[in-house]
């Protein structure tokens, strides 16, 4: 980390660097009265914290070899309670690689309630490298209470003009007021990218700007936004940046000679660039760039194979060869045959490969290329490029569609990156480039246990149990972090209330990921019940499906977003021991969601005097659910985490 002493310059000259065609209605240590008496935000009293203000002007610098564009920012925030002290630490994050942006005019201070003020000196300023692209700049106001206000104002300068900086209206915090203006000559034309609800002003009048001495059209665009509320991220979603009110503009066309020409080319077009490209297309076309790969894997193919056997071979063998780094991306990182040397390499790395492994065999494999769930949805109207940022491969054998990504050992056919499952992908085709629904199979599990009391009070008895789909990936991985030379001891489905203990434990499948693992385990658990005098209780559900239910907002603002089906099973038969006798057990249940989104059923039966069977089953169907939608969605998860938690009362005879 280092002092930041190079940003900073004096107050004078971030005032006298703003544009002259608009100032920020926030004015630089002119705090309102009211707001630095307010202890409560009235929309809303619970905010520790409220965005006051955030002002931001674009404009373009053309007086560099290079047209810059430069943003001038000026935000400034109310702390309220103690709770929001964090949100006095502050971090810029800018794209510092290749000097494509810099940060200037930095300046910072505190206004405490009393209205004194305390500007934060140069040394109080640092930076740290994010990685190799991304540098941030961090500060944290001294002195915070309840009721300080900390204001912050810098310039962002990004060389060219394809995109223009982004802007958040919204974040974790209530926003009282957040406006961001732009001063665009008439030659550049932009598409305009907008999340969240309709803009308090979004509006575009004639302007003329300065360019190189001479004064030429433009155009002055403002969007302002107000009274957002804090958006908390929660359980099932995609990320924040889909749900936030926000807005990206990129360059679509540029007038030369009087004619506007486009930049942005249609999907066809990309579609060729792309596999022209030395580190997308060309990688996976050159055999010589993965030679060694083939060398290897051409033995194991032999002659004689089907393209079903062919593909599963090159699948695994690429799987068992290399290990993901854990980046992402379309491009590849570096030469092919480098990373088959290393064993090692980025998503577009081992797919790639695979893909350039799997064309040699004469199977029709082509890149598909998505926006990851935390990376966010890319939108279909346009060829962006940099909404991408995952490269995995599809194949087309015998009218069926496989989806293959390499970079988990534990993952068949079939089953991309859970991260990749955000609805849709591109299909990066000459001839016919279109865009392809990423349908998820079922996490599927069943749990069966056959138990009864023993005569010291435990539960013993036998447990079966099956995993599939992505259920089995998690199965899988967590039987590979144990200790696999003793699998009496693995611990890989251990209760949530009660601890449960293994022996005789027999694995099915375990290292065909193409079927579902079979666990069958003897099992006791020793703590299971609860003496209560003349009655006992035990649990109905041993092992629940969710500890906790993940919806705890009375109501969401945004959608919920599930990567995949659920299905979930679990039966218990219970054989009770002449010394008691059942004296109440749960009611059964049904609660499902309307249009088949989900069934919750819970079912009791008595099969004997002394045998009780409890069946819970959870389907969820529907992956994405509305604001609106959501009622229904936590009434089933309260009801699902209620019977689980429901006991079977047992009375001694």
């Amino acid at each position: 980390m280092h002092k930041l002493s190079q940003f900073l310059i004096p107050c004078a000259f971030f005032l006298s660097a703003l544009p002259s065609y608009s100032q920020s209605p926030v004015k630089w240590g002119k705090i309102p009265e009211e707001d630095l008496k307010m202890t409560l935000y009235q929309p809303d009293t619970a905010a520790t914290a409220v965005v006051l203000g955030d002002f931001g002007i674009a404009y373009f610098d053309f007086d560099q070899s290079v047209t810059e564009v430069v943003l001038d920012r000026h935000r400034r925030i109310k702390i309220l309670k103690r709770a929001g002290f964090d949100y006095a630490d502050i971090g810029i994050v800018y794209q510092s690689g290749n000097r494509y942006q810099n940060v200037s005019n930095l300046k910072a201070q505190i206004v405490q309630p009393d209205g004194s003020k305390r500007a934060l000196e140069r040394k109080e300023f640092f930076e740290e490298k994010v990685d190799e692209n991304f540098t941030r700049i961090k500060f944290s106001f001294p002195e915070v209470k309840e009721g300080s206000v900390i204001e912050y104002s810098y310039s962002l300068r990004s060389s060219g003009v394809f995109q223009l900086p982004e802007w958040y209206f919204q974040g974790e915090i209530p926003v009282r007021w957040s406006e961001y203006v732009i001063q665009m000559p008439e030659f550049y034309q932009y598409v305009t990218l907008r999340n969240g609800p309709k803009f308090a002003i979004d509006e575009s009048t004639p302007t003329s700007i300065v360019v190189s001495g001479q004064s030429v059209e433009g155009y002055t665009y403002r969007m302002a936004c107000k009274d957002l509320p804090g958006l908390s991220e929660e359980s099932f979603i995609t990320t924040m940046d889909d749900y936030l009110s926000r807005v990206r503009l990129q360059l679509s066309e540029v007038k030369r000679s009087g004619v506007f020409e486009p930049v942005l080319k249609d999907w066809k077009a990309l579609a060729s660039e792309l596999l022209e490209n030395g580190s997308l297309g060309k990688v996976f076309n050159q055999k010589n760039d993965f030679s060694e790969a083939f060398a290897k894997v051409a033995p194991l193919v032999g002659t004689g194979k089907s393209k079903q056997e062919t593909l599963q071979i090159v699948y695994d063998f690429v799987l068992g060869e290399m290990n993901w780094n854990g980046r992402n991306g379309i491009f590849a990182s570096q030469s092919l045959n480098k990373c088959f040397q290393e064993k090692s390499g980025t998503a577009a790395d081992l797919n790639l490969l695979l893909i350039g492994l799997l064309r040699q065999f004469d199977i029709p494999a082509v890149p598909l290329i998505l926006g990851t769930r935390d990376f966010g949805k890319v939108v279909d109207l346009y060829p962006i490029v940099d909404q991408f940022n995952y490269l995995m491969a599809m194949v087309e054998l015998d009218g069926k569609s496989y989806f293959l990504d390499a970079t988990n050992s534990y993952r068949p056919i079939g089953l991309p990156s859970i991260n990749a499952l955000n609805e849709k992908a591109w299909k990066v085709d000459k001839d016919n480039p279109a865009w392809v629904a990423v349908a998820p199979p079922k996490a599927q599990v069943v749990r069966a246990f056959n138990l009864t009391i023993t005569e010291n009070g435990e539960l013993a008895g036998e447990l079966s149990a099956s995993y599939d789909g992505y259920a089995g990936v998690d199965i899988r991985e967590e039987l590979s972090s144990g200790d696999e030379t003793n699998e009496s001891s693995d611990a890989e489905v251990s209760a949530t209330e009660a601890e449960i203990v293994y022996d005789s434990v027999a694995l099915t499948n375990k290292n065909d990921i193409s079927k579902p693992l079979v666990y069958k385990a003897s099992v006791r658990i020793p703590e299971a019940l609860t003496d209560g005098g003349e009655r006992v209780y035990l649990p109905s559900v041993l092992q629940p499906t969710f500890d906790e239910n993940p919806f705890k907002l009375t109501t969401r603002q945004y959608p919920v977003d599930i990567p995949y089906p659920i299905t979930h099973r679990y039966v218990l038969t219970l054989k009770i021991p002449e010394q008691y006798e059942v004296e109440q057990l749960p009611q059964p249940v049904i609660v499902t969601i309307p249009n088949n989104g989900g069934k919750f059923s819970f079912a009791v039966q008595k099969n004997a005097p002394k045998m009780i069977q409890i069946v819970s089953s959870i389907q969820l169907n529907q992956l994405h659910f509305e604001p609106e939608e959501y009622p229904f969605v936590k009434q089933f998860f309260d009801m699902l985490i209620e019977k689980q938690q429901e006991q079977i009362v047992l009375k001694k005879l």
